[in-house]
């Protein structure tokens, strides 16, 4: 394949890891737990859990209400979304200005506050202005606390972050615009009320958002990693992109999405939509697509996380997530009717390979390694030829999920030049996939 080389990876940092070291110390000053009540905090993360993942659509929303639920969301779930969050954000090219002004959406905690402080130290002296909006004033109240207590425990000093609390859901306007708006673990809940087309609920989803946004302003979606969620991040993408807006991450070009999840599968893609995202490959026909997402080791998280998860029967090995970021153009354009067009052809047919992998071709890993035959393995990744697989001997470990790398092409493995025409890619037969030699 030739030279590559790396451009971004999920990491986190000697410093950050110091941070969250110094987490559990801040939660037990703003929420205090007797000790005779520590031996019951196990079996309230784990009834927290259920009522999160299994029995998600008949929960009531003031769930944080309950006391017990609190002190398991702060003691647990707050600090898994940490540690994911970190690792997204230390390399994330969040460019912010020293006056920007972020919008965090469903905040809960201060979950992104917290995330920022710990992975991005540069914007630590930056007068930022916070507008944190939550449904439950109670648990955004906890958690400026802690950033308070960790920022001073930390660092020794509060950053100039003006931080307002503010009682509102999405959707419910606010007078400010926001240079960065975020919204974690907020949209999924969207599934439970979901009733008709989602390429017209999700281009409805991504512009309400984008009204939160200043011209030029970013949005930065994160969504658990599943297929649901990540069908609706595909979505959202679509409509950014017809929308006129630079999809920054995690997609490495602005084509049609080779791993759309159930935006691809539902009956509503197949027929009588007009075709205006520049088609790519896609996966072999099948009934469940492949849906973007990406997941970073539960060895990230401190010992004390790892510990509590282990004695609540919840051991982890890695945290999925899907994400998308965008920038916003001055000029929004949206489809007519509320429908959103997109491309559903499993072939190349207008940009040429040569001018998609022209200078090279930038690769985001995807999957965990399979085993391939003929003694290699392989991993799946997105690039601007669509669905890839990139292979290597066994002696070579190929990156992690998330990873960005750039291949400089040489003679890439069927990309041969072959007078004024190029060769034809190699598929793999199975799943369809270009195959790429790492």
């Amino acid at each position: 394949m030739g030279e590559h080389s790396l451009l971004y990876s999920f990491q986190i940092s000697e410093d950050a890891a110091s941070a969250l070291q110094k987490l559990p110390a801040c939660i037990d000053e703003v929420n205090p737990v007797p000790e005779r009540r520590r031996t019951e905090l196990r079996y309230n993360i784990r009834d927290l859990w259920r009522s999160l993942t299994m029995e998600r659509a008949h929960r009531t929303i003031d769930y944080l209400n309950n006391p017990a639920f609190f002190s398991a969301y702060l003691r647990y779930f707050m600090p898994w979304n940490l540690v994911r969050l970190v690792a997204l954000l230390t390399e994330l090219p969040l460019e912010l200005s020293a006056d920007a002004t972020i919008i965090d959406m469903g905040s809960g905690p201060l979950t992104f506050p917290l995330a920022l402080y710990c992975a991005k130290p540069e914007f630590r002296k930056a007068p930022l202005t916070f507008i944190c909006a939550d449904r439950t004033p109670r648990i955004m109240e906890a958690g400026r606390l802690i950033l308070e207590l960790l920022a001073a425990k930390h660092g020794g000093e509060l950053p100039p972050w003006k931080i307002e609390l503010r009682h509102a859901r999405f959707g419910e306007p606010l007078h400010e615009k926001a240079s960065l708006f975020c919204a974690v673990n907020v949209f999924n809940e969207f599934f439970w009320h979901h009733e008709g087309i989602l390429s017209e609920d999700a281009s409805e989803l991504y512009h309400r958002t984008a009204q939160y946004c200043a011209p030029q302003g970013k949005m930065l979606i994160v969504e658990p990693g599943e297929p649901r969620s990540g069908g609706l991040v595909s979505a959202m993408r679509a409509a950014a992109i017809i929308g006129g807006n630079e999809i920054l991450a995690p997609c490495p070009h602005a084509y049609a999405c080779p791993m759309p999840g159930i935006f691809k599968s539902g009956q509503e893609y197949l027929i009588g939509h007009p075709r205006t995202l520049e088609p790519v490959r896609m996966p072999a026909p099948r009934a469940k697509y492949p849906w973007c997402h990406f997941s970073v080791p539960a060895g990230f998280a401190p010992r004390w996380l790892t510990s509590l998860s282990e004695e609540a029967g919840l051991s982890k090995e890695k945290l999925s997530f899907s994400f998308l970021f965008v920038k916003k153009q001055s000029v929004q354009k949206k489809p007519s009717g509320g429908h959103l067009p997109i491309h559903d052809s499993s072939h190349m047919q207008s940009a040429t390979v040569a001018e998609r992998a022209a200078g090279g071709l930038t690769c985001r890993i995807i999957s965990d390694s399979i085993a391939l035959p003929g003694g290699r393995t392989g991993k799946y990744a997105c690039s601007s030829l669509g669905y890839t697989l990139i292979s290597a001997d066994q002696n070579k470990t190929l990156p992690e999920s998330g990873v960005l790398l750039r291949f400089r092409l040489t003679h890439p493995r069927g990309m041969e030049p072959r007078g004024s025409q190029q060769e034809a890619l190699e598929f793999d037969r199975k799943t369809g996939a270009v195959l790429i030699s790492y």
